[in-house]
């Protein structure tokens, strides 16, 4: 979803990724492009999850570009729940 979702503002209120898949596609359509109206990303990842590499990189553009985020950090693994992340995360309606 955040893949295809981040790029149709117009569409998309938000984008929500619970397992995400690395950030090589997400960068090659965002990263350097301008992306008038992107959606909220929430995103849910961990440290214990090899597919959460490149956090770091993608907080960092966001944070520079100014793209709205909601980012919980966690050692919750690869899982599709996100119950044991940051309640705030959980809530973001």
């Amino acid at each position: 979803m955040g893949k295809i979702g981040m790029r149709r503002g117009n569409i998309f209120a938000a984008a929500n990724v619970a397992v995400p898949a690395e950030i090589d596609h997400l960068k090659a359509r965002l990263f350097g492009q301008e992306v008038p109206d992107p959606p909220v990303l929430v995103n849910f990842s961990a440290p214990n999850d090899g597919w959460s590499r490149g956090q770091e990189e993608l907080l960092a553009s966001f944070k520079e570009k100014r793209f709205p985020l909601v980012f919980s950090w966690g050692p919750h693994g690869r899982k599709s729940t996100v119950t044991n992340y940051h309640p705030a995360a959980q809530a973001f309606p």
